[in-house]
């Protein structure tokens, strides 16, 4: 179409300007809006649930372990051997003490001097110690081992001794008792007394102590020892009668013999009379035999 009068520039102006007015309308309407930094910290919708954190419960720590303090004694055992007549010391110097290593079979003899033997820091082991005796000045009534672990008493009618185990703080005492018997017939140093005698003789056994063993033969035979009576008329003369169980009775002269005693229980009766008469009352004793192969 074509405008007259002049206006077709004027209206052609304002239709360009509507629609770019109608432009930037519809460009404002559609655009996104910028996000703006909030200024501001955001608000919980709620408050949340504050977990109270523990406290370090106190660690117990237990003691160190106490340690035992190394001790600064030797580590060896001590070791003590007596060797005595009835409480007295005996000076022989020709009994020795024989000790023996069971293991390695060595072998120490040491001298006696003074009765006695001290071993201190001795080594542990297994070990024979022993007292070898002659028959005609010595028996061996009694003998004891205190402190020893697994003893095994090795004594016969000529020694004295055990084996025992030996530890590294063992203090072991070993006793031997050694009695110096005479012949009942043998005269004594003492003179008869001129005087009336009218005591009865007075005899002791000192092996087999009362229910202690024999242990061991002498000469083949099954013997209890005795020692020489005490008697006013010093031991001259004094007969001494005896009998094992219920057998018949016999006289002795020191040692009071059975040629056969089987192992078990048995009881000794025995008596003494001296030569003016007079009788001592017959004393019983019970004991065992526990002889080995017997």
């Amino acid at each position: 179409m074509k405008l007259q009068n002049g206006f077709a520039p004027i209206v052609i102006l304002l239709m360009a300007v509507i629609g770019l007015t109608t432009a930037l309308a519809g460009y404002s309407i559609v655009r996104p809006k910028e996000d703006k930094p909030s200024t501001s910290l955001p608000i919980p919708t709620s408050t949340p649930a504050l977990t109270p954190t523990p406290s370090p419960k106190p660690t117990t720590t237990p003691p160190p372990a106490r340690r035992l303090v190394p001790s600064s004694a030797p580590a060896g055992a001590t070791i003590e051997v007596h060797m005595n007549n009835y409480g007295t010391p005996i000076t022989d110097t020709s009994l020795d003490l024989t000790i023996k290593n069971e293991v390695s079979g060595q072998e120490q003899k040491i001298k006696n001097t003074t009765s006695n033997w001290s071993l201190p820091n001795f080594n542990p082991g297994k070990y024979r110690f022993s007292i070898i005796f002659p028959m005609e000045k010595y028996f061996n009534p009694t003998r004891s081992c205190e402190g020893c672990q697994n003893k095994v008493d090795i004594s016969t009618f000529n020694t004295c001794g055990y084996v025992v185990d030996v530890g590294s703080r063992d203090t072991i005492s070993m006793t031997c008792m050694l009695g110096s018997p005479k012949r009942l017939g043998q005269p004594s140093d003492t003179q008869g007394s001129t005087s009336q005698d009218t005591t009865p003789p007075t005899t002791h056994i000192y092996y087999p102590q009362p229910n202690g063993s024999i242990t061991y033969k002498i000469d083949g035979k099954v013997c209890a020892i005795m020692t020489e009576p005490t008697d006013d008329s010093g031991g001259q003369g004094v007969e001494t009668h005896y009998r094992f169980d219920e057998g018949n009775w016999q006289t002795g002269v020191g040692y009071l013999c059975a040629d056969a005693l089987p192992n078990g229980p048995h009881t000794l009766s025995y008596y003494a009379k001296d030569k003016a008469g007079n009788t001592e009352s017959t004393k019983t004793i019970s004991f065992s035999v526990n002889i080995a192969g017997n």
